[in-house]
């Protein structure tokens, strides 16, 4: 491929940098799109990429946890008032703003500078940076519906952006999609053309025919997440049929890892959030965060699930025991008598944070065979899916003797609802990982279909969506759609029908 005319030692020096230094303030290289500081595609890159792993699959504020709460993953112990507003539904313009912000500030805006930066010869960078910021509307719209797109980003020049349809936006990123595969096959074909993507890359380092996989498995997570709207998309199904790439498969989940370690402001944020400081002490989240009870019920008691004490913690007083959200009351279990979250989630401090696991796409794959919208056998992707998810997990038991008892939604067989048998498998699969992803589903099927909504909460229904956040309404009234508290559960976005 072409070389980069750069200094090598200076970018093996600056790289080394970014790699040992996750703090915020390091990273923040381009805070502002009306102020951005010099940088270029290399550096810009992992910095966006951090921001990533931060988002989705970090600390409190991550979507991660939203979606363990909202699919009922997980709860506070009773000796710990947490998650109230989460747990309480108490979805207002203040809930969880950083949803909304962090995605357009840090994640989306570094990933359009990557995007506009260099010619032709940075096509490689170019193709990432529309991938990932499919990735990021995707998850902008199914919080929030219509949202910023055409005339995003545009700073000074437009603060005070239109709100686009989100079925628009799901038709626009798909079109992106296109757009970076196209990219990625002239590079490809044409290596002497354009400048090779390295461990800049901190996610996939360079590999463009993963790019690719990962772009189609983005494509597909898109048209499945209409699959309820009654549109067809038999053209964009048979194109994925026939793409050379494929779809993310067996040992080959997309990781994020800039240099995560046991230092202060380098550990893996997930990790940090629910897992150990530095100094070994429980993080800050991690003995109020315990399973519930219907999450330990299901897998223990109903599907005989062995992943239970990878998901899930040995409570200090001995024996796996979760509790309801929401209780509070004198007799409920404190934080020794519950079971936390598990080592197959929690790894260690320099564990690489997961943006799709191997397991996802599979389920994707499988849903979309069993419906008929590409070719495979649903029940190999189905068993395929699940054996990833063993290994993620570190599970040690055979995975084939799991699916093969006949337990619906287990046992292929023994599934009279196949949708059902995969949309459950996805919910254990992403227990821990990507809780959003199994909130979405959730909205999407209405599998689990017995998942219980909070108990005592504001609202007897789980929350369909976020409201937009005070600092949007405030700064752009003129394009923010109105709301009002009840559009949280009743208003549901394009594809929830």
């Amino acid at each position: 491929m072409k070389k980069k005319l750069i200094n090598i030692k200076y970018i093996t020096l600056v790289f080394s940098i970014i790699v040992m230094s996750c703090s915020d303030n390091f990273f923040d290289v381009n805070r502002s799109q009306d102020n951005p500081l010099e940088s270029t595609a290399e550096l810009t890159l992992p910095v966006a990429q951090k921001y990533t792993a931060d988002y989705l699959s970090g600390g409190y504020s991550s979507l991660n946890t939203l979606g363990n709460l909202w699919s009922y993953n997980w709860a506070a112990a009773g000796d710990y008032i947490y998650f109230t507003d989460e747990v309480q539904y108490n979805i207002t313009s203040g809930f969880r703003t950083a949803t909304f912000e962090t995605a357009y500030l840090r994640c989306i805006s570094n990933y359009d500078y990557v995007e506009k930066y260099g010619g032709p010869e940075y096509d490689n960078y170019h193709a990432i940076a529309k991938i990932m910021k499919a990735f990021h509307f995707q998850y902008l719209v199914d919080a929030y519906g219509d949202v910023p797109y055409t005339e995003a980003l545009q700073g000074g020049e437009n603060p005070t952006p239109a709100y686009d349809e989100s079925s628009f936006i799901y038709s626009q990123i798909y079109g992106e999609l296109n757009n970076a595969l196209d990219m990625i096959t002239n590079g490809i074909n044409n290596p002497e053309t354009v400048l090779e993507v390295g461990s800049e890359d901190v996610m996939l380092s360079g590999d463009m025919t993963m790019w690719a996989k990962f772009a189609n498995s983005l494509k597909l997570r898109i048209l499945l997440r209409q699959s309820e709207t009654g549109t067809s998309f038999a053209t964009q199904y048979a194109e994925l049929n026939s793409n050379p790439y494929g779809f993310i498969g067996a040992g080959e989940t997309v990781y994020c890892n800039p240099g995560y370690a046991q230092e202060n402001d380098k550990q893996n944020p997930l990790w940090n959030g629910f897992g150990e400081t530095v100094g070994g002490d429980p993080a800050s989240n991690a003995q109020a965060t315990k399973a519930t009870d219907y999450v330990l019920d299901k897998l223990m008691n109903v599907y005989n699930d062995p992943r239970f004490d990878n998901l899930f913690t040995e409570a200090t007083e001995g024996g796996y025991f979760g509790i309801e959200q929401n209780n509070h009351e004198s007799s409920a279990p404190d934080t020794e008598f519950l079971s936390g979250v598990g080592p197959g989630v929690l790894k260690g401090p320099d564990q690489p944070a997961i943006i799709m696991q191997s397991a996802e796409s599979l389920f994707l794959q499988a849903e979309a065979a069993q419906r008929g919208f590409i070719t495979g056998s649903a029940q190999t992707l189905y068993q395929t899916a699940i054996e990833e998810s063993f290994d993620q997990l570190e599970e040690t038991s055979d995975p084939a003797t799991y699916y093969s008892q006949p337990i619906p939604n287990v046992s292929w067989t023994a599934s009279t609802n196949k949708i059902e048998a995969i949309i459950t498998q996805k919910w254990i699969a992403l227990n821990g990982t990507n809780g959003f992803e199994s909130y979405t589903e959730y909205r999407r099927t209405g599998y689990p279909s017995d998942l219980p909504s909070a108990p005592n909460a504001s609202q007897p229904t789980v929350p369909i969506r976020l409201l937009y956040p005070a600092s949007e309404v405030g700064s752009n009234t003129q394009n923010v759609p109105s709301q009002t508290t009840s559009d949280a559960f009743n208003t549901p976005i394009f594809w929830d029908n």
